[in-house]
């Protein structure tokens, strides 16, 4: 097994979670919380697992089916060298010029159907919250400046103000509110039942 040496910092679980508790939003969910041992203290993570470390210098591997990592698993080491070499080399703001940037545009609207492999544009940017913000952004600029919007249910699409305001998993959440009267909310589609 491969272990990262991560220092707790001189810190027990219990400092820790004292101290996210005084610093951080309480908000913020806290996974497995509610388990005889507490909270995960996570410090290290390879493959599919996350460990779990104790105040003995153990640690508990944890088959991690929460977070979004089943495609390439966490710390894979030929995506941290190739995520770091690209760190080191590419600005990633747009305002500026890069063939990498302008190389994977290309390659990218190329995949596209018709008529948009020859006329699309793409956006890059940083997190899926900020994809679908301007997505809806977009979508309300085609539609004339229309708010109209149909959400399925249980949808989740981000944390920008435009996107919890239309997100059932928000709205219908602990202290949720109402969604606003120009978002339509849907079934998802079963397959199986139709």
């Amino acid at each position: 097994m491969y272990q990262q040496e991560i220092s707790m910092r001189g810190l027990t679980r219990g400092q820790v979670l004292e101290i996210r508790r005084a610093h951080l939003a309480s908000n913020l969910s806290l996974s497995f919380s509610r388990t005889p041992t507490g909270p995960l203290c996570v410090l290290s993570r390879e493959g599919a697992y996350l460990y779990d470390h104790h105040d003995n210098g153990t640690c508990t591997p944890i088959l991690d089916c929460v977070n979004n990592v089943a495609h390439v698993g966490h710390s894979h080491p030929r995506l941290a060298r190739v995520a770091l070499a690209q760190l080191q080399a590419v600005n990633t703001n747009t305002r500026y010029m890069h063939p990498t940037r302008v190389a994977y545009a290309r390659k990218l609207t190329a995949t596209f159907p018709s008529p948009l492999r020859e006329e699309g544009v793409v956006f890059f940017v940083n997190s899926g919250s900020e994809a679908n913000d301007l997505a809806l952004r977009i979508a309300r600029c085609h539609a004339g400046g229309s708010r109209e919007t149909i959400v399925l249910g249980s949808a989740y699409h981000g944390h920008t103000e435009s996107l919890i305001e239309i997100s059932p998993y928000k709205y219908q959440g602990k202290g949720g509110f109402h969604p606003p009267a120009y978002v339509h909310q849907v079934s998802a589609p079963d397959m199986y039942r139709g």
